[in-house]
């Protein structure tokens, strides 16, 4: 991930993902502006590949400066990562979108990425539904044969998600007999693993639930989370016990938020999971996360000391599980503890086990107690936060401490945020007598690639007053 250059240079605000960004690049010379816009795409700022948007916050800018795509495929070629964390490199994903858009000759470049990228699969996809042409699948399915001549290991992973009876894939199993085999094998495994999963039920599923959880360790033990939700009702407290030390992190989560619901979690569990939190043994951090997300669960009134007690505590967990503690549960006279703790979390943000998750969870409370505000420190999260999702969190608090200040300074520049829940924040509280303010709601409306609630939101602030 890029450093961040300063929140008030265009380079750091076009790295964030700022509305402001936008709107200062619109207004640069294309000659300062693209290079900036390279820097960006082709050195990775986002903080969470996962969830944060930045591809199609630079496309409009790539297109207005008129931006060469030699660097993009120079990139793509030489230093594109290898797949590791399984999500997309931000220049594969702008690419694909500038192929969308017709840019120069994307199409193309993304045709040729076929040969070699990691995310071949996405641009393929893309091609695709640019311009799906099934007597064209055999110019696609020579490139793959090509890069893929004995392999059918990357096909299968991709084929797997598909629909072979569906449009493309159909056309495609009729062409070439290996993806119909393909299809064929992922259909008998699927079979396969339907009987072992009904066999590992009739033989292990009336187990006692401490031990079925046991058996909880990979995509083969789906079926135990599916017994787990016919039987989490009567879960004690050993199942729980079992379920925070599985050191799966998606099964062990899925696990207790399953128990939870099923059931609220004991008052009984709280001496344990302190305990353990308090324990200093080795175990893999996902049994202290999952000891803090349990801990998260039980009522206020046996958590809320604690939180506020272990809230600045040397021990890392007991910190981590303070704050899920606030989250759900901090009360008013909960937020001079939690807004005096906000800017020195924001501080050590990139430091390991530093304040990323503080921040977003004093964030969330503040929000829900608009009337203990205003919080001014809430805009310089606004300004400087790398992760774009904290800006989202930060625009909800100012707006809702401080509606008419937000709706005439930092609600304009969001409708142009990288992100479109802060887009929808802005659609809620701009004021529109300000100019241009009406005109982006109308741009918003329209705009298919936006999402549509967000869209929606547009189009009730346009039509309310009429």
């Amino acid at each position: 991930m890029a450093t961040n250059a300063s929140a008030d240079s265009l380079l750091g605000q076009l790295q964030r993902g700022r509305g402001l960004g936008f709107l200062r690049a619109l207004q640069e010379d294309t000659t300062h502006v693209s290079p900036l816009l390279l820097a960006c795409i082709l050195d990775d700022p986002r903080w969470d590949r996962q969830i944060e948007s930045r591809s199609l916050y630079y496309v409009p800018l790539l297109i207005k400066c008129g931006t060469p795509l030699e660097p993009i495929v120079e990139h793509l070629r030489t230093k594109e990562d290898q797949n590791q964390d399984g999500y997309i490199e931000l220049a594969t994903e702008t690419l694909i979108n500038l192929a969308y858009r017709e840019y120069l000759n994307a199409g193309d470049l993304l045709n040729d990425y076929l040969s070699y990228g990691c995310h071949w699969d996405m641009a393929l996809e893309a091609l695709l539904d640019i311009d799906y042409d099934p007597d064209g699948l055999d110019d696609y399915d020579h490139v793959l044969s090509r890069r893929f001549p004995d392999d059918d290991a990357p096909l299968r992973r991709w084929l797997r998600q598909k629909q072979s009876d569906e449009s493309p894939w159909k056309e495609w199993k009729a062409l070439n007999p290996r993806i119909m085999r393909i299809f064929a094998e992922i259909e008998d495994g699927e079979k396969r693993a339907r009987r072992v999963d009904r066999d590992a039920r009739r033989r292990y599923g009336q187990l006692p639930l401490p031990q079925l959880l046991g058996m909880l360790e990979d995509d083969t033990s789906r079926w135990v989370l599916d017994v787990l939700r016919e039987r989490a009702t009567t879960a004690d407290i050993a199942t729980w016990l079992v379920a925070v030390m599985n050191t799966t992190p998606i099964w062990s989560g899925t696990a207790l938020r399953i128990l939870q619901r099923a059931k609220p979690a004991s008052p009984d569990l709280l001496a344990p999971l302190c305990d353990l939190l308090e324990s200093g043994a080795h175990y893999p951090d996902t049994v202290y996360t999952n000891a803090a997300s349990a801990l998260a669960f039980l009522p206020a009134e046996v958590t809320l000391d604690l939180a506020r007690a272990w809230y600045d505590s040397v021990n890392q967990w007991q910190r981590w599980a303070a704050d899920r503690i606030m989250d759900n549960h901090a009360h008013a006279n909960d937020i001079p503890l939690l807004y005096a703790a906000l800017l020195p979390a924001m501080e050590r943000v990139g430091q390991p086990f530093g304040g990323f998750y503080r921040v977003s969870s004093i964030l969330d409370v503040l929000a829900r107690y608009p009337d203990q505000g205003p919080y001014p420190e809430v805009e310089a999260i606004f300004r400087e936060a790398g992760y774009s999702w904290q800006r989202w969190r930060a625009a909800k608090v100012l707006f809702v401490s401080e509606p008419d200040r937000f709706g005439r300074e930092p609600a304009y520049e969001c409708l142009w945020d990288c992100e479109d829940n802060v887009r929808e924040v802005g659609c809620s509280a701009v004021h529109l007598d300000i100019s241009g303010a009406r005109e982006r709601l109308h741009v918003i409306q329209h705009d298919a690639s936006i999402e549509e609630g967000v869209r929606r939101r547009a189009k009730a602030r346009l039509t309310a007053n009429l």
